[in-house]
């Protein structure tokens, strides 16, 4: 079982979540898998989980299976589930994971999809009384969510780095060293952070994901300050930010997959790439924190509120804090190899180190 805690109030008709339930885990599910989308009492969506064909091979496996969905449920305070079996075998695997489920939630509906065809599988059945044809992805979905893999295993590919030979010149010492002797406030930091990132996606300059990657593991409020202003902006940030770790030199590729997994799980995306970003960072605090919240199923909204809180602290003792007299922001792009860069006046009428 897999799960991918989505703090998000999501008003939407059934046959619109079940429409969009690719999009909510990340990748289309095969045959014999079940899909679960689960909300509070508010109504806010606190939980996407799947059960993987190939992991439930015996009675006991499903049952263990949904003794763990129970736990998670519980711990991520969900009073209503929507269940979604794919294929005959995943169509009698919702339909016992909705029995246990029932009995500590206020309401679970489930439903059966068979290529195109979906239908409701009524309380105490396993049989599908009426098929109706598959509507159209929601637009909230194409709107908000990334396109879902293929597959499970595609799509935790994804995660993996790119090869070297199709991501440039390793620049990420000139960048740490343009950022040695830096100074600044956070806010300042946090804003050329967001600035490289925009332009950080495929096809970007080496340099210009190397500064980005330098800047994040030079100062982990900064970092802070980025993942909190990812998740507010989504797409596509969220999508430059998982390419800059894919792409990250070996030095910084721990922080920028950490930072990258624990904003697609604070966004609530596809368990399969979060997870393979966050086992990737789990050398760092952040990965492994972030990886074990969501292993245990828990409400992300507990991580972001502490990052937010800590960032207003942050950013609050600066404001409060005299100027400094002197201040070095950070370049746009690091020295080239084998020169010292010089010292010009940015944009925002500070001196720093710049090509």
């Amino acid at each position: 079982m897999s799960t991918s805690p989505t703090p998000r109030r999501i008003r939407s008709t059934v046959d619109d979540i079940v429409a969009a339930m690719p999009y909510l885990v990340g990748y289309h599910p095969g045959d014999g898998d079940v899909a679960v989308f689960m909300t509070d009492r508010f109504d806010r969506n606190v939980l996407t989980a799947n059960l993987v064909a190939d992991q439930i091979v015996a009675v006991d496996d499903l049952a263990d299976a949904c003794d763990e969905m129970i736990d998670v449920a519980l711990r991520g305070e969900a009073a209503h589930a929507i269940v979604v079996g794919y294929g005959q075998e995943g169509t009698g695997r919702a339909a016992a994971l909705r029995d246990a489920l029932a009995t500590h939630l206020d309401r679970v509906l489930t439903f059966a999809v068979d290529g195109r065809s979906w239908g409701d599988i009524p309380p105490g059945s396993d049989r599908i009384e009426q098929w109706f044809t598959m509507p159209d992805v929601p637009e909230w979905a194409e709107d908000v969510l990334p396109a879902p893999a293929s597959s499970r295993d595609a799509a935790a590919a994804n995660s993996a780095p790119i090869p070297t030979d199709q991501v440039g010149a390793d620049v990420s010492v000139q960048a740490h060293d343009a950022l040695r002797d830096a100074t600044g406030p956070v806010r300042l930091y946090a804003a050329e952070a967001l600035d490289l990132l925009a332009k950080a996606g495929p096809g970007s300059a080496p340099s210009t994901r190397a500064m980005l990657a330098a800047l994040i593991a030079r100062d982990k409020n900064v970092r802070d300050a980025v993942v909190l202003d990812v998740v507010d902006a989504e797409r596509p940030l969220l999508t430059n930010l998982e390419y800059a770790a894919r792409t990250a030199a070996d030095r910084d590729v721990a922080e920028m997959c950490a930072l990258a997994g624990t904003a697609r799980y604070l966004c609530g995306r596809g368990d399969p790439l979060t997870r393979g970003l966050l086992e990737q960072g789990q050398s760092t605090r952040l990965g492994r924190l972030a990886l074990s919240a969501l292993t245990a199923g828990l409400n992300p909204a507990l991580l972001r509120d502490a990052l937010r809180g800590a960032d207003e602290q942050v950013r609050g003792r600066e404001l409060a804090a005299p100027a400094p007299t002197t201040t070095q922001p950070i370049p746009d792009s690091p020295p080239a190899p084998g020169t010292q860069g010089d010292l010009r006046a940015n944009s925002n009428g500070h001196k720093g180190p710049q090509l």
